[in-house]
This record gives structure tokens, C-alpha cells and sequence, in this order.
């Protein structure tokens, strides 16, 4: 079941939701009798008339009523709500070990004693004969003022009084590397061997799990990790940590954390209490006072002693100042709701209703479902009627959702109800808006097109401004209105890279603020706020003058924007920030070969670009990949059997590219300042040709294998993306395929007579085949979605792509076109945006990996956020 601000349990008044996980949610409530605040824990109603579920969480209650600690949140009794038990536990304010960690680790000083608190805490839990079962740094909150309390003894299990489980006839479920719970009980990075294999535990588990979070408190990143639970559960059993990862702590320390770390627990640390005086007697050697010796910075040891001791001393009167003087501006609270399946990894946008009560997310670049989840429930919802919708934003009284749909505007009331149109003009995937207090949309619809503005209720766009030539101006994107509506936000983007501007509409004034940036906002805390580099920055801004008071500065860090298509985060008017973690390093991209036994073989070793689409020669000898930095996107070729790059194209942004069928030549597409441009260069190099120009978006090229002819997709007003062909040499464009839909990725077979692409025809993209030039009726190849079609040598194969993995369809050209049913050949190789290519005899791929970590099931919850920003950064 869920609550609702306001609702009452016994005395209880709930005030706000903090946080879910599979053993109950967790609200924050006033106690009326005691005037304090409390955390209510509440069995979900799914596992309500679950027995092993709800006797575990009757098990925790009394288990959590035996135990007395400082370091342990405490108890306070048991109310019953319609059917449901609700724990009544004291309300713990400040961050996870967790979410501190997520800032870099904790220095020595700052983890001893917090240490040590931990230990006391779970020697406090063995004493009373109960063991913790699930130790990790997001079960460990530090209060404000530095304590550390332990929580969520949730999978504690009481050696005293229960006999060790029968693991034989119990199946493992696992939901993820971060959170397996089953048979197999606890989450994975922490458990302990025996915990992992399903064994009877003991509290040498506990030490284990005690081993884990003091190294990744010291290193920064867990001791045993991998991208799969199989992974992580290999290391655990099998693989040792890092060790020179925390080789800067005191040599007893390192000791201490090897010996907790021991798989054989016959051999590990047998007691917490031993870590606790081990740990204690590293704090004491620490102060103890040392001869004056000087340091090669030429200060004494013992001065250095004094300046870190003035400071905490500093600290604590300022802390002490701050009790005194009665409370100040409310915490932070930090929690964090599920994603559905359906949405992780691939949402386009993340928007926060004004009033802070309902998030919106979900949808790909080229559409997908849009989730309404509301804060007092539990669960996300599918919206009717937005099933292909991408970058979604609010109204300013949060009634409505505007959206874009197959490249068109709509909006649709988020309560539910029938989605209308309000512009029929066709954008392109980069298209984004913002919707004013005045009840119009300004929107963005891709390169060069500039700032548009429409009537909320529906008309004709009228165009605010469109980017200049002579400024080396390419590209507006993300729009924002600014409260009052007088002025717009938005980004700029140049051949150099992209800066944050400002627009006043009714004189055409358009300034730079900010060098760098993309989906800037206006917090009514005063501050222009922008994602740059995985982090949301703020700097004040004065909304009269509107200019700048003062630098940028970090204030959200691990943001992501999900490569740039859409913000994955957004605040409300009440304070209240969402956003989603940043989970991809690009810098760790590899190329590599997976045949169709999955044997896998790395052709290069990482680097620090973006790898994306790489293309094969037509002899096999070369790749071509683009690189896709911050400022441009350039293909460079690959030498396979030596492994040396060198860069083919140089100035504006590169997206696509295809070989002349002899390999001595690339044709590619390239936004330059004149336009976008299909242009041909020699293979190593050398003077361009332009083979087209056009003032719209073009897409994906091909070239035919007689040589005579680039097919293209080109965005068309009023319709969308189109299929064109044009001659190598250049002329004016035939078109091959005009719909109401989206085209793209046309491919040749090899004997040029059929070409294959992908259109949206179905409402999402599927694998096509049509005769070329034409006419001729087109053949569905894909079932269940599909992109990237590529035919192998023969023209018997072709293969195209899904989120799974990589699929083989037979065809036969003998008389017509004729398709047989896809097979998977290749499971899951390729990175969703990083694309593949497939040698000529189909027996190898070409593919892009990514060693990032999964993508986050979990959307990030900040409640009194402005709190946090005001402190870090003043308004002037």
C-alpha cells in the first residue's frame, strides 16, 4: 500500500515518501503526541499475502526492538494500517554512506571514526545474536553532524533462534548485480562466499560485508564488482581487490580490511569486535602527539597537526553556533524510485510537475512510451495515447504534457485523456520545448532551423530567431522560458562547441551567459542551472538584467543526459530535484570482432573518444569509425592489420558515412555552416567534392555497388524523413520513397537491385525492402523492431539490429523478393547507439562495446534541493 502526504497512521502524521525497496516503503511522518519527526516502514501491498515476506518483516521489528545503539536507528513500536504492519522507527536525517561516496571517497580522517561507529553498531547486533545479513554503504546513514547509523535489518536473521535454511530445494532469484534477493539473500557486491553460494551464515558474514564497505569508503569504488550478477558473484568467490587502491591507509588498517576480506571464513577475522579495537587503536596512534620533525614542504609535523585540529575545532564551534541559534534551513533528503523495465536506459526526457508531485519520463529518440509516476504511489504508469512520444515537457500549472510524436507537436493532459495536436510542422529528432506562462510553446525542431514559438491551443509557428552564419552560429537547441516569459534560454552550437544564451522575444536581444552547457533552466532560488561534463552546474543569474553574477559552479555530480537527446533531470517550484544517474564512461569504448560462436576479440585497445558506427572497406582491410566528441563528430580510418588511425574529415559535424564500392573513395554527410552536405573525399585523404547541399536534415548515406548513385534520407517540411537518391557526380536529388513516415538508413544490396531501410510506418522502426529505383512493393523484414540493416556478400543475408542483439534474415531474389523468418545470430554485442558492420562472408561483426556500467533502474530524488543550492552557491 501507499501513503499520501497527510494521511494519518495511529498519531502518526505522514509528511513525505523518502525512499523503496523491496522490503517496504519508507515515509517520513510526525509524531503529534512527541512532536518529532519519525520514518514509517510499510510492507507494499503486492506482498501483503506473501508469508515469507511478511514473517521477515515481522522478524525485523523484533529484531530491531532487542537492539539498543547509538549507531543503530531505533524502534519505537508497530501500527497496523488496513491490513498492512508499519514499522515506527526513529527518522534518521542526512545521506547514505552511499550517496557520500558518490563525491569521491572518504580521506582516512573522515572514515576511521566512522568505522568504528559501524563496527560498534554490528557488534551490538551479534551480541543479541543477530546478524545483519545485508551490511552495505546504502544501509549506513551519517547524520549531519558526522555519526553513523546503521539500518534496514530487513534480511537479519537471528542465529540464536533460527536453524540454517535448507538451500537445496530453493531456487536463486536475482534482480540485479546491486540487489539479489532470493534464496541466495543479501546484494551482491557485499556478500560473502559462503552468502553467495547459498550456504549457511554466520556473523563472519557480516565481517565480510563490514571488509567491503570500509574498502570502498577508502578506494571510492567497490571491492569486487562486474557488469553481470554472474560477474559479480565470480569475484567474490574467486578474485581478490585491488589492494593498492587503498595502500594510503595506515598499514594496520590495510591488514585489518585483508583479514575481513579472508574467503575462507575459518581463516577470516572471527570477531567485529576484534575490527572495533583494532580500529579504535589506529584513531588513538593518530593523536597521539609526535616530535617536531619537519616535513619536505618545510612545515612541522606537529604544526600540521595543529592547522587540521584549529579546523575541526572551527568546525565544531560553527556546528555548535548552528544548534544554538535553532534550526536552519531545512535538509536534504535524498531517495530514489524504481524505473520500468520498459523505460531504463533509453528515456528521452525527465520532467517534474511544478508542484513536485509527478515525474514524466520515458521514449527513445524515435519514440517510445511516456510513464506517468506519481510521488504517493508506488508504481509508474504507461500514459494512453503517448506510445511513440519523445522529450516530454509541462505546462506551467502541470496540467498538461507537450510531447513530440513521429515529428510532430502534441499535448496531452496528464491526468489522462486523448492527445491533440498542435502543430503539424515535422521536426526532426533534436526537437525540444518548453511551454510559457503566456500559453505558448517555443520549440526547436534541428540544425538551423532556430526558435519557433506556437499557440499552446494549436496554429501556425511563427520563427523568434534562427542561427547566424556569420557568428558561426549552427544550431538552437533546449529552450527554456524564463518564469515571466520575457526571455528565453537555450543553447547554441558553433563548429567550436556550444554556450548557454538568452533571447527577449519582443526586441530580438540575444546574448551569451555561459560558455559550455546544454538544457538550461531558471531556478526561482535565483540561478541559471545547466548539465555540462555529467554534472548540473549553477551560477546566479539577475532575471532584470539578465546577466550573470558570479561563475558557474558544481552542485549535482554523476548527471546524466542521456547522450545529449534529452535533460534526465528536472526541479519543481517547491524544491524538489529528479534526475538520472550518469552510468556510461565513453572514454572506455572499444572496437571489437564477435564471430557467430561469440568468441570475442578486442581490434584496438580503448581511447578517449566516442567510438560510434564503424564501417568495413569493401576488402576488409579498413574501418571506418566516427569520433564523436564534445564540439565535433569526425570519421577516421582504421588500418586493421596495424592498427594505426588517421583522421579523413576535418571541419563541421560528420554523422554518416559509406564506401565507393572499389574502397577509394568515402562519401559522408556534414553539417557546415553553408548547410547540410553530402560531400566525397579519397579514401587517404585529399581535396572534398560536394556532391549536395541542402538546407534540411540529412540522415544516413549509401552508396550503390555500380558506383552511379548515394542514397540518402532528408528530413522534408510538413512530412518527415524521406528516401532520395543522387548521382555521385552530383545533379538534383530523385526521390525513392516519400510516405507520411520516417525513412531512414537506406542500404544497397550487393547486386544494387533491392535497398533496405527503416521506416516508423508501424509505429516504431522495422527492417523494409523495396525494389531500387522502383516501383515495387516493399517487404516487412524485422518483427518486433529492427535498424541498421546490413546485407552480406551474395545479397542472401541480411541483418539489422535490436536492443537483443543482432538478427539474420534469408532472403531469395530468385523470382521477387522473398524473406524468411529472423534468427538471432549475434546476442546483445553491440551498444545501443554505437553501431556494427558485418565482414562480407557474414561471419564476423564490427562492433562497438562499451564497458560502462548498467544502466540505472533507479531515477534520483532530492527533496528541499534549493536548501543545497542557495548554500553553495550565494545569489548576488
Amino acid at each position: 500500500m501507499s501513503l499520501s502526504p497527510g494521511a494519518r497512521v495511529g498519531h502518526y502524521e505522514v509528511l513525505a515518501l523518502v525512499g523503496s525497496g523491496g522490503m517496504g516503503q519508507v515515509y517520513r511522518a510526525r509524531d503529534a503526541r512527541l512532536n518529532r519527526d519519525v520514518a514509517l516502514k510499510i510492507l507494499p501491498d503486492a506482498f501483503t499475502d506473501d508469508p515469507e515476506r511478511r514473517a521477515r518483516f515481522e522478524r525485523e521489528a523484533q529484531l530491531l526492538a532487542a537492539l539498543s545503539h547509538p549507531h543503530i536507528a531505533t524502534l519505537h513500536g508497530l501500527e497496523a494500517v488496513d491490513g498492512s504492519d508499519c514499522l515506527v522507527m526513529e527518522f534518521v536525517p542526512g545521506l547514505t554512506l552511499a550517496d557520500r561516496l558518490e563525491g569521491g571517497p572518504l580521506s582516512v580522517a573522515e572514515a576511521l571514526p566512522l568505522f568504528a561507529q559501524i563496527a560498534a553498531a554490528v557488534e551490538a547486533a551479534h551480541e543479541k545474536g543477530i546478524v545483519h545479513r545485508d551490511l552495505k554503504p546504502g544501509n549506513i546513514k551519517i547524520t549531519p553532524d558526522g555519526r553513523a547509523k546503521v539500518l534496514d535489518f530487513g534480511l537479519a536473521k537471528s542465529v540464536l533462534t533460527e536453524p540454517a535454511p535448507d538451500m537445496s530445494s530453493q531456487a536463486t532469484t536475482a534482480l540485479s548485480p546491486a540487489t539479489a534477493i532470493g534464496a541466495v539473500t543479501g546484494t551482491a557486491a557485499y556478500m560473502s562466499p559462503e552468502q553467495a553460494r547459498g550456504l549457511p551464515v554466520d556473523r563472519r558474514t557480516d565481517v565480510w560485508a563490514f571488509g567491503c564497505v570500509c574498502y570502498e569508503a577508502l578506494s571510492g569504488r567497490a571491492a569486487f564488482s562486474g557488469s553481470t550478477l554472474t560477474d559479480v558473484l565470480a569475484t567474490v568467490t574467486r578474485a581478490d581487490p585491488d589492494w593498492s587502491a587503498i595502500h594510503h591507509a595506515p598499514q594496520r588498517i590495510q591488514e585489518l580490511i585483508r583479514r575481513c576480506l579472508r574467503k575462507d571464513r575459518e581463516r577470516r577475522l572471527q570477531s567485529i569486535a576484534d575490527a572495533r579495537i583494532e580500529i579504535e587503536d589506529a584513531i588513538a596512534d593518530a593523536t597521539t602527539p609526535e616530535p617536531a620533525v619537519h616535513t619536505a614542504g618545510g612545515r612541522p609535523r606537529w604544526l600540521v597537526v595543529a592547522i587540521v585540529g584549529a579546523v575541526a575545532l572551527v568546525a565544531g564551534a560553527v556546528l555548535a553556533l548552528r544548534l544554538l541559534s535553532g534550526p536552519g534551513p531545512a535538509p536534504t533528503i535524498q531517495a530514489a524510485i524504481e524505473i520500468p523495465p520498459r523505460a531504463i536506459g533509453v528515456f528521452s526526457g525527465l520532467v517534474l510537475s511544478p508542484d513536485g508531485r509527478t515525474i514524466v519520463y520515458g521514449g527513445d529518440i524515435d519514440g517510445g512510451q511516456l510513464f506517468r509516476r506519481r510521488m504517493d504511489v508506488a508504481a509508474a504508469e504507461a500514459i494512453p495515447g503517448a506510445e511513440t512520444a519523445y522529450h516530454p515537457f509541462l505546462s506551467p500549472d502541470g496540467a498538461w504534457i507537450g510531447f513530440f510524436d513521429r515529428g510532430r507537436l502534441k499535448k496531452i493532459p496528464i491526468a489522462g485523456g486523448l492527445a491533440q495536436d498542435v502543430s503539424t510542422l515535422v521536426f526532426s529528432g533534436h526537437s525540444h520545448g518548453s511551454w510559457g506562462r503566456d500559453d505558448t510553446i517555443v520549440f526547436v525542431q534541428g540544425a538551423r532551423q532556430g526558435l519557433w514559438r506556437v499557440p499552446a491551443s494549436g496554429g501556425t509557428p511563427e520563427q523568434l530567431a534562427t542561427p547566424d552564419a556569420a557568428r558561426n552560429e549552427k544550431e538552437f537547441l533546449d529552450p527554456s522560458f524564463l518564469p515571466d516569459g520575457r526571455a528565453i534560454l537555450f543553447t547554441v552550437r558553433t563548429d567550436s562547441g556550444v554556450a548557454i544564451a538568452i533571447l527577449v522575444p519582443s526586441t530580438g536581444e540575444r546574448r551569451l551567459l555561459v560558455d559550455g552547457g546544454r538544457f538550461p533552466w531558471y531556478s526561482p532560488t535565483g540561478h541559471l542551472v545547466f548539465w555540462q561534463d555529467f554534472a548540473l552546474r549553477a551560477a546566479p543569474l539577475d532575471p532584470a538584467r539578465l546577466t550573470l553574477t558570479g561563475p558557474p559552479v558544481t552542485v549535482v555530480s554523476h548527471v546524466s543526459a542521456l547522450g545529449g537527446w534529452g535533460p534526465a533531470f528536472s526541479s519543481s517550484r517547491t524544491g524538489t530535484l529528479v534526475y538520472y544517474p550518469a552510468f556510461e564512461d565513453k572514454s572506455q569504448r572499444t572496437l571489437t570482432w564477435i564471430d557467430r560462436a561469440g568468441a570475442v576479440t578486442p581490434v584496438v585497445e580503448s581511447r578517449q573518444s566516442m567510438y560510434v558506427a564503424p564501417r568495413l572497406s569493401p576488402d576488409g582491410r579498413q574501418a571506418l569509425v566516427r569520433f564523436e566528441g564534445l564540439v565535433d563528430c569526425s570519421f577516421n580510418t582504421l588500418d586493421l592489420a596495424r592498427g594505426s588511425w588517421s583522421r579523413l574529415t576535418f571541419l563541421g559535424d560528420s554523422h554518416s558515412a559509406a564506401w565507393s564500392p572499389d574502397g577509394t573513395r568515402v562519401a559522408f554527410q556534414s553539417e557546415r555552416a553553408v548547410g547540410n552536405t553530402i560531400l566525397i573525399v579519397p579514401a587517404g585523404g585529399g581535396p572534398e567534392q560536394t556532391v549536395f547541399v541542402s538546407a534540411h536534415d540529412i540522415g544516413a548515406i549509401a552508396w550503390s555497388p555500380d558506383g552511379d548513385h548515394i542514397a540518402f534520407s532528408q528530413n522534408v517540411p510538413d512530412r518527415g524523413h524521406d528516401l532520395f537518391w543522387i548521382r555521385a557526380t552530383g545533379g538534383v536529388p530523385q526521390p525513392l520513397l516519400q510516405t507520411p513516415f520516417n525513412e531512414r538508413e537506406p542500404e544497397f544490396s550487393p547486386d544494387g537491385r533491392w535497398v533496405a531501410y527503416t521506416s516508423d510506418e508501424s509505429g516504431r522502426r522495422e527492417v523494409y525492402v523495396r525494389p531500387f529505383p522502383g516501383p515495387g512493393s516493399r517487404t516487412v523484414i524485422s518483427v518486433n523492431g529492427g535498424e541498421t540493416p546490413r546485407w552480406t556478400r551474395g545479397g542472401r543475408e541480411l541483418l539489422y539490429r535490436t536492443q537483443e542483439g543482432v538478427m539474420s534474415v534469408a532472403v531469395d531474389t530468385a523470382r521477387g523478393f522473398a524473406a524468411a523468418k529472423p534468427q538471432r545470430v549475434f546476442a546483445g554485442p553491440a551498444y545501443p547507439d554505437g553501431g556494427y558492420d558485418v565482414t562480407a562472408d557474414g561471419k564476423r561483426l564490427l562492433v562497438v562495446q562499451s564497458k560502462a556500467t548498467p544502466a540505472s533502474t533507479q531515477i534520483q530524488v532530492v527533496l528541499n534541493w534549493f536548501s543545497e543550492l542557495k548554500a553553495r552557491v550565494p545569489s548576488r
